[in-house]
């Protein structure tokens, strides 16, 4: 419902059982996250494309049972993601297209449960997630990277041991690149989102034979 807001969320948030709460295209504000406090067998809360900016977010710190949140094209900014400090659930975080930067993703680093994290769209970079290095349980992760990918890049990334999905938007990459993203020990899924430059389809396909439990997959 596109009119909830204010009153209505109120008379919503009175159901304190309730596990899930998708609150995506609605014109609620900070302020409103007020009454989602009191909701603390909550699992799941999308407020994408609201008028969140990010300071009603240091009302959430209640919801211990908080394991996902999607803030995806809200105004937020990285001041915001200090309010996820001591959210010791959270392990799904959504963040595309939103104007979080490398300086945000550092205040990630207080939320060690993460395991999910999205930054399509984003100005946060691969060389941002090094604060996050002892976030080892990360297991996907999606980001958009407009520079070439480096072996630095490479190197920020091996941390995250378990890392199972890889998703990098608008990027481009030589097939050595490839081919050490691919050798990473649990990689299952790579893909490569409207990607600047594409390696020639040979050397593809002969990394694609050497890594035959990693599916790479192209999108324009």
């Amino acid at each position: 419902n596109t009119n909830i807001s204010g009153t209505g969320l109120s008379s919503i948030c009175k159901s304190t059982s309730l596990r899930e709460l998708f609150l995506i295209g609605t014109p609620i504000v900070d302020e409103d996250l007020k009454s989602v406090s009191k909701m603390l067998q909550l699992q799941t809360l999308r407020l994408g494309e609201t008028r969140i900016k990010g300071s009603g977010l240091k009302y959430l710190k209640p919801l211990q049972n908080l394991d996902e949140l999607d803030l995806s094209k809200t105004d937020i900014r990285d001041e915001a993601l200090l309010n996820l400090e001591g959210m010791k659930g959270l392990r799904t975080l959504r963040l595309d297209q939103t104007a979080i930067t490398d300086r945000g993703l550092s205040y990630l680093a207080a939320v060690p449960t993460l395991q999910r994290l999205a930054l399509n769209q984003t100005k946060a970079t691969i060389s941002g997630l090094k604060p996050l290095k002892h976030l080892e349980d990360i297991t996907r992760l999606s980001i958009s990277n407009p520079e070439p990918l480096t072996d630095d890049d490479v190197q920020t990334l091996k941390p995250f041991y378990y890392l199972e999905t890889l998703s990098i938007h608008e990027t481009s990459f030589t097939p050595e690149i490839l081919e050490s993203l691919a050798a990473l020990p649990y990689m299952e899924f790579l893909s490569f989102v409207k990607p600047k430059k594409r390696i020639p389809t040979d050397q593809l396909r002969e990394i694609e034979a050497r890594h035959p439990n990693v599916k790479i997959w192209f999108v324009d």
